[in-house]
């Protein structure tokens, strides 16, 4: 990801200088054998000891081959030590599902709180060792309870601070860090003064805290032979930075009144009101903290003079420094009235990232929504400093707070970080005291997203009714496999909440899983249309992605879009909101589109990386029946192959019934009796006849497959799993061919209901051969009736059986292969595959694309043909209409996208397209054939052409959706 909440990243840091004798002697401390593993770094403001921390812990890192986490302790863990442990939880990889399954750990007091944090820590470090740098802890007491999970481990542990405390680890080693002295000042502002104005913000960041030569600041406007009097402005303006709130305060008070010189006596009590809080604090230690940094000059034991230059403090402010950064100390220190601004700023950063999601207007409704990458950048990187505010707020939460809260709730579910979620559950539990999970809607959201969507169902249905509530219910009920309820839980949404894209969006899924795909069409269509009016990018991307998931089932639906474009288009829309989940899907949707292990591979991968078991269920089923369908390549290696799908078809099963979800398990059932026939009828020798064992047991599959379709209301499954059982009795149970009869016509009437021309295909084609058994007997030879109705299956499904040889009442009906939840290509393409050289194919019963590139007229142009083998049914009867689609995978313009043509050799019948390269070389072009009728895919092959670069201008394209490369 671009930009991720779980980065275990340490700070970049610049030229360190004069630190190598003292880093080399800690790293040899914390490396060897004997020492200790515990490091305490402490000094003043300004010292560099985060620096130094940083750099030891690179250097400890490398020589141990361990991994390097930086943390910053943050403001709130004197007052919420388990705080930074669940942070640091995120970083270590502890798995979501120990939390979202514990939030009653996260409940009670807060010792069970901080031992089930710290036990989450330890545990992780046991397996995995780290390095791990705490940066800025405020007190000894936090600075104990925090190294408590790294006793007993092999983890080596940095902390920070700037007051030196005996930790109660004996073993811990303790180092104090001493400013820079004047001699490596001057190297570092060497070094970096001839490298541009902005550099001069790296010397703050070089030392990792307030600068060494800062002290120096005072006297270099009156002695500059070696800092340039331009700067001088910089390295005030870095030392006003690094101020505390109360010390920039009386700063400004004193700028604003125009003195040069101020005596501490005439700070009388209006100054002393704005400053503190409480009565009776001095402004002594303010002062003192302006002469350490050389911002003041003393003349006097009372009398100081101003040395700071505040016109160069505003002129040299660079952009993006704009929104707040206030460190741990001055947060914490900061008066609880002076946080509202930054508790509004930090709700309008979570309320414009909401917009740019999902297209919730501001309290300005003309306000545009920001762009969705950078607000959730921007949100990613200030979501610590939000939960320290919340939590230092604990005391008194206003309005916006709570929605503050909600908001990082709803945020954290969608980056996938359970981790933070459950530090903001702590936060709210404590300043709500709170019994119960304090974000019921996105703690259910985070258990249903793990695998667990039982319990969230029953957190839900005691939640209050609205958009959120309904649209979450409705998805716990989708992945329980009961789309019956999750339709009527979104019809319920909507009559309350019309046209709310979200919901619009999920029904058009349900429809297409139940086989209603012009439904699901126009409730996706809707769905689009409203989150492009209202600015939802990530809805969109979601609806995206639906679609694209329909096109796979339904290419009639695409209304001319090509597939791959709804896929590459939602696949951006993920990237940019930083949704891994999503991403993950959208890698299992390109897998079924590209048909390789590979792409499938990667998909799994991602699911695991979110430990989303669902996505890993359904992953390993369409991996499944790729591959089986994949043993159409040859006899070379089949058998490999199906029983490989087996194996992956029965875990994705077992996957399924983990979950509850009724309709995985329907598919899977259901597949798998598919396959268990397939392997039996290419085992067994022709002419005999199958197991009675493994009859019965595909009777049972078929039968428990349609009790579940039944009970998720899956029609769609029911009318395939009947056919499949009429054709199973047509062909085991030839004694009663009237049952078979019975199932196959109310198969029909499914597919009638659903408007699925596929299905009604094959039905109409197996009622014949079964209603010639029952009117007739079964006469020897090919039977020439039953030539134009497997015709019509062939063309109308997703797949071209065996020859037409089979279509003979006397003979086995042709295995139903392409039955299946996945379109698959056929014949295969040359980028599969081959088949063994030892192999000999007959392809005269195929159809070949030819590629023709045309030389006689301007520009460059393609011909596509589709030429039939002498014993296909297209090379002597009626040709139909076919579609040819072309899809670049490079920089070239294709024009037209699509044309249409008939199966024929003759070049009158092909298609042509004009082609429009960006540059010179190789290019790489996809045509998709399909069946103009019923927009079934034929063919899909690749071709790669050498063209020259273009002269006509040619205007910018589109972003290209990635896709994996393929085998």
């Amino acid at each position: 990801m671009r930009h991720s909440l779980r980065g275990p990243v340490p700070p970049p840091r610049v030229d360190l200088v004069g630190r190598d004798e003292e880093c080399d002697a800690l790293v040899s401390a914390l490396t060897s054998d004997a020492g200790s593993r515990l490091l305490h770094l402490h000094g003043d403001p300004g010292a560099g000891t985060s620096a130094l921390a940083a750099e030891v812990a690179r250097q400890a890192g490398e020589c141990l081959r361990l991994p390097v986490h930086w943390l910053p302790v943050g403001a709130a863990a004197g007052i919420l030590p388990p705080l930074p442990l669940l942070r640091l939880a995120a970083q270590l990889d502890v798995p979501r599902l120990r939390l979202a399954s514990r939030w009653k750990h996260l409940t009670g007091t807060e010792v069970d709180s901080l031992d089930f944090a710290g036990d989450l820590v330890h545990s992780a470090l046991r397996e995995r060792p780290a390095v791990v740098v705490l940066d800025g802890i405020p007190n000894e007491k936090t600075g104990d309870i925090l190294s408590q999970p790294f006793r007993r481990t092999r983890a080596v542990a940095l902390f920070t601070s700037y007051e030196d405390w005996p930790l109660a680890d004996e073993g811990l080693l303790s180092h104090g860090v001493r400013p820079l002295p004047e001699h490596a000042v001057r190297e570092l502002f060497h070094r970096k003064w001839d490298q541009g104005p902005s550099y001069v913000y790296q010397l703050h960041e070089g030392c990792g805290g307030l600068p060494g030569f800062l002290p120096l600041a005072r006297s270099a406007r009156l002695s500059s032979d070696w800092i340039p009097p331009s700067r001088t402005g910089d390295l005030h303006y870095i030392a006003h930075r690094a101020l505390e709130w109360r010390c920039g305060e009386l700063l400004n008070l004193l700028e604003k009144s125009d003195r040069k010189e101020f005596d501490t006596r005439s700070l009388g009590p209006p100054v002393m009101r704005h400053l503190f809080a409480e009565p009776g604090e001095r402004v002594e230690p303010l002062v003192a903290e302006l002469l350490r940094v050389g911002l003041a000059h003393p003349l006097s034991p009372t009398r100081f003079r101003l040395v700071t230059d505040r016109p160069r403090i505003v002129r040299y402010t660079p952009p993006d420094q704009e929104r707040y950064r206030y460190g741990p100390t001055r947060l914490a220190r900061t008066p609880q009235r002076h946080r509202q601004p930054l508790l509004d700023a930090a709700h309008h950063q979570a309320l414009g990232t909401a917009h740019a999601f999902d297209g919730i207007a501001g309290d300005n409704g003309d306000e545009p929504a920001p762009d969705l990458w950078e607000a959730s950048l921007g949100l990613a990187e200030s979501a610590d400093d939000h939960l320290d505010l919340l939590a230092l707020e604990s005391d008194s939460w206003e309005p916006n707070t709570h929605e503050l809260a909600n908001l990082l709730a709803r945020y954290f579910v969608r980056r996938g970080d359970h981790h933070r979620l459950a530090a903001l559950h702590l936060v709210r539990t404590r300043a709500l005291h709170l019994r119960a999970p304090a974000f019921p809607l996105s703690q259910s959201t985070a258990a249903r997203q793990l695998g667990a969507p039982l319990p969230a169902l029953r957190t839900l249905r005691k939640h209050r009714p609205f958009t959120q509530t309904f649209l979450e219910l409705a998805l716990c009920q989708r992945d329980l496999g009961d789309h019956i309820n999750a339709l009527r839980t979104v019809a319920d949404g909507l009559r309350e909440y019309p046209d709310t894209p979200a919901l619009l969006s999920l029904k058009g899924e349900l429809l297409t899983d139940q086989g209603r795909y012009e439904d699901a069409a126009r409730a996706l269509d809707t769905a689009i249309t409203l989150h492009n009016r209202e600015g939802g990018r990530h809805g969109l991307a979601v609806a995206n992605l639906r679609r694209g998931r329909l096109g796979l089932l339904a290419p009639r639906a695409m209304d001319g879009r090509d597939t791959e474009q709804w896929l590459g288009t939602a696949q951006l829309g993920f990237e940019d909101s930083g949704d891994e989940r999503g991403l993950a899907w959208t890698a299992t949707a390109l897998g079924r589109l590209n048909l390789t292990q590979e792409t499938f591979d990667r998909a799994l991968a991602a699911h695991r990386a979110t430990e989303d078991v669902r996505g890993v269920a359904w992953t390993r089923y369409y991996s499944a029946l790729a591959l089986a369908d994949s043993t159409a390549r040859g006899p070379v290696g089949s058998r490999e192959r199906r029983d490989a799908a087996l194996l992956r078809l029965t875990e994705a099963l077992e996957l399924f019934k983990k979950l509850g979800d009724r309709l995985g398990q329907a598919w899977a059932l259901h597949q798998l009796a598919v396959l268990l026939r397939e392997r039996a009828a290419a085992e067994v020798r022709p002419g005999s006849a199958m197991d009675a064992d493994l009859v019965e047991e595909l009777r049972r599959l078929w039968d428990r497959a349609f009790q579940l379709f039944m009970t998720s209301g899956c029609l769609h499954g029911q009318a395939w799993t009947l056919l499949e059982q009429g054709l199973h009795l047509a062909v085991h149970d030839q004694d009663d061919p009237g049952r078979a009869h019975r199932l196959l016509t109310s198969a029909d009437d499914l597919f009638a209901d659903l408007g699925d021309t596929r299905g009604r295909a094959w039905t109409t084609y197996l009622l014949a051969l079964v209603n010639s058994r029952i009117d007739r007997p079964a006469a020897p030879g090919p039977d020439p009736s039953f030539g134009p109705l497997l015709q019509r299956a062939m063309t109308s499904g997703p797949r071209v059986p065996e020859p037409a040889a089979h279509a003979t009442p006397s003979h086995p009906v042709p295995p139903l292969r392409a039955v299946r939840d996945v379109l698959l290509p056929y014949p295969l393409g040359d980028d599969h595959e081959p088949p063994a050289p030892t192999a000999s194919l007959d392809d005269s019963d195929r159809c070949r694309i030819v590629l023709d590139l045309l030389d006689d007229g301007p520009g460059i142009r393609l011909l596509l043909r589709v030429v039939p083998g002498p014993r296909h049914p297209w090379a002597t009867g009626e040709t139909p209409w076919l579609t040819a689609t072309a899809a670049p995978r490079t920089a070239v313009s294709v024009e037209p996208v699509g044309a249409t043509l008939r199966p024929s050799a003759s070049p009158r019948h092909g298609a042509e397209f004009g082609l429009e390269p960006h540059r010179p070389g190789v290019h790489i072009l996809r045509f998709t054939v399909a069946h103009a009728d019923s927009g079934t895919v034929l063919q899909q092959v690749e071709t790669e052409i050498e063209l020259p670069e273009s002269d006509r201008p040619h205007g910018r394209t589109g972003p290209v959706p990635h896709h994996a490369e393929r085998t």
